[in-house]
This record gives C-alpha cells, sequence and structure tokens, in this order.
C-alpha cells in the first residue's frame, strides 16, 4: 500500500524540476503545416493548370479578331529605274490621326513564347512632295557635301495598299498579352495614281531642246512611251487617249487641264518657270506656247503614274503592349515591287492605338 502511495505521489508530482514537459500540439503543428504546404501546392498547380486552359480557350474562342482603332504614319516612296530617281514623302514628320481597321487570325503557337497568325492590313497615303539632293551644302550643320532637300515640285501621289501576310511571332509572357514582336512577309495589292520627277533631268529634255512646238509633241509622246506613262491594256484610258491626239489642234491644252483637274500638277516654282519659258520666245526655238499649252507640255515631263499591281511582296515588322482591351503598337513595313522598268519601294511607319474585337 505504501509502495502506491509513492508512485502516486511521483505522477501527480510531474517532471522534475528544470526538464521541459512534453507537449503533444508539437506534432500536430508539424503534421498540419506539412499538409498546408501540400495543400497550398495542389492549389498553385491548380490555379496555373486554369489559367492554361483558359489562355488556351480564350486564344482559340475566336474565328477572326477585328482591331479597330486609330493611327499616325510616315510614307515615303522610292521610285528607281531608267537612269532616275524619285522619292516622294510627306512634308510632316507624321499624318493627322487616321482610322485604322487591321484583321488577325486566331494564334497557332509553336511553342511556349512563338507563334504564327495571318494579319490583313490597310493603309492610304498622299505624298505631295519630293526629296532630292543638291550641291548646295547645308550652312546650318556645317556640311560640306551634298543635302537632301524636301520640296514641292508640282508633283503628287496616292493611293493605298493592302497585305495579307502569315506573321511569325514571340510573345515575351507566352500570353496573348504583354509585351510581342513580330515579322510577316507576303503578298499585297497596291493601287497608285499620280506623278513624280525624276532626278537625272532627262525628263525636261523634250520642253527644253525642242526647237518647235511639232518636234516638242513628237518627243513627249516619245519621252511618255518610254517612261511607260501610257498602258493600253490597263492605267488611265482618258490620259492614253489625250497623250495620242497630242498633235491635234487644242491636244496640249486639254493634256493640261486634264492633268490639273485630276490633281496630278500643282503650280509650284518649277512649274511656274517652265511655263513662262515655254510661253516666251526662248532659244533654243520659238515656241510660244499659250499658258494652258505649257501646263500640258510640263505635266508630260514627269512619270504619269496610274495602275493596280496585284501580289506585290510586302512585308510588316511591328512591336507592341497588348491589355485586355487595348494594344499599342509601333509598326515598320510596305509593298516592293517593279513596274515598268521601275523598281517601287514603299516604307511606312505607323504608329497605332487599337481595342481588339474577337468575334
Amino acid at each position: 500500500m505504501a509502495v502506491l502511495i509513492g508512485l502516486l505521489s511521483l505522477v501527480s508530482i510531474g517532471p522534475l524540476q528544470g526538464e521541459p514537459a512534453f507537449d503533444p500540439t508539437l506534432i500536430e503543428n508539424a503534421e498540419r503545416t506539412e499538409r498546408e504546404k501540400r495543400e497550398d501546392e495542389e492549389r498553385k498547380a491548380r490555379e496555373a493548370a486554369e489559367k492554361e486552359a483558359a489562355r488556351k480557350k480564350a486564344e482559340k474562342d475566336y474565328w477572326i479578331s477585328l482591331n479597330p482603332g486609330f493611327l499616325v504614319s510616315n510614307a515615303n516612296v522610292s521610285i528607281k529605274g531608267k537612269g532616275g530617281t524619285a522619292e516622294m514623302v510627306s512634308k510632316k514628320s507624321f499624318t493627322a490621326p487616321d482610322w485604322m481597321l487591321d484583321i488577325k487570325s486566331p494564334n497557332y503557337k509553336l511553342s511556349e513564347h512563338f507563334g504564327v497568325h495571318m494579319l490583313l492590313h490597310t493603309r492610304r497615303f498622299d505624298l505631295k512632295y519630293q526629296r532630292y539632293e543638291t550641291d548646295a551644302p547645308d550652312v546650318s550643320e556645317d556640311s560640306s557635301g551634298p543635302t537632301k532637300v524636301e520640296e514641292d515640285l508640282g508633283t503628287r501621289l496616292r493611293g493605298y495598299y493592302t497585305l495579307t501576310v502569315p506573321v511569325l511571332y514571340y510573345d515575351a509572357d507566352g500570353t496573348e498579352l504583354g509585351l510581342r514582336v513580330g515579322l510577316g512577309y507576303g503578298p499585297s495589292f497596291v493601287q497608285m495614281q499620280g506623278s513624280a520627277a525624276l532626278d537625272n533631268g532627262l525628263s525636261n529634255a523634250p520642253i527644253i531642246l525642242s526647237p518647235d512646238r511639232a518636234t516638242m509633241v513628237q518627243n513627249l509622246q516619245i519621252s511618255a512611251l518610254a517612261l511607260g506613262s501610257i498602258n493600253f491594256a490597263e492605267g488611265d484610258p482618258v490620259f492614253s487617249g489625250l497623250l495620242l491626239g497630242l498633235n491635234q489642234p487644242g491636244g496640249l491644252e486639254r493634256m493640261g487641264v486634264y492633268m490639273a483637274a485630276r490633281g496630278d500638277l500643282g503650280l509650284d516654282l518649277t512649274t511656274a518657270f517652265l511655263i513662262q519659258y515655254l510661253s516666251s520666245d526662248q532659244p533654243p526655238g520659238d515656241l510660244k506656247l499659250t499658258p494652258l499649252e505649257a501646263l500640258g507640255a510640263v505635266s508630260l515631263s514627269n512619270i504619269n503614274i496610274n495602275f493596280e499591281e496585284s501580289y506585290a511582296p510586302a512585308f510588316f515588322l511591328y512591336g507592341e503592349y497588348a491589355w485586355e482591351y487595348l494594344t499599342l503598337r509601333v509598326a515598320l513595313g510596305g509593298p516592293r515591287f517593279k513596274r515598268n522598268g521601275f523598281k517601287y519601294s514603299m516604307t511606312n511607319v505607323i504608329f497605332s492605338a487599337s481595342v481588339p474585337i474577337n468575334i
């Protein structure tokens, strides 16, 4: 009995002084911590899988993406051939804001960050200035070499192009949102109308060196044919008819009126000087043209451009940053093709903001 009482007293007294008591909650807390870690990992994995599934569904859950918005652009067209060059530019750095509508196909992923899609892009242009080199140095830049000048030569080139290109792109985040860069190359449709002056000086030879009116008209017709300004299969039938009837009474006058009405001939200083020259008794001959006849002769000294080009090769390079309801893009592109002995190269720099609408 005394032994039993002693044992009970030891149990009631507890652990010896200075020794920590055993806490069973330590095992429970350790098990709970491991369980919470596993649950957190499973939750994160589940959320990542749901996000990836939602991304793939969003990428493939539409037939086409419309991208209406606004843009500013700066275009130039280089025309080279027949021993001369003409570079049509816009005077301002960028045009006034204009509306846009790009059409894009769904993205087809090649890897986590790379993919392809089709892009339909259309852009208009209206260029009224030409850039050319002059031997006069630019005193503001202390340069002794040739200087490039942008000037109104009475010419104008306008039209539009539509390119449909496959684009290879890179997504920094592997999603449709965020930073993306892409490069596309494919066919385009180009429509151009207007006139351009070559920088070789030969285009003005028929009106400067002709001794009489009949010779000048004949030289203008030959020059127009050599420059590819006339095309009986396509192009401007009115211009072709007026050119063939140029030696008829009133032929030059009708040509001048038509070119001025078409908007492809402006009254700049060069044009005014040539009109005054052709209307006076200047050597080498006695032309004595009326102002309207002189206007028609000057219009024919430039390249007449009026055509449509199908399947012209074009490129499109861009970088953009996309949010859910807004895309900001900077792009560089344009068509390159040969026509009537000339090589046409267009370069267009575009800054745009658009709203993607998936259908």
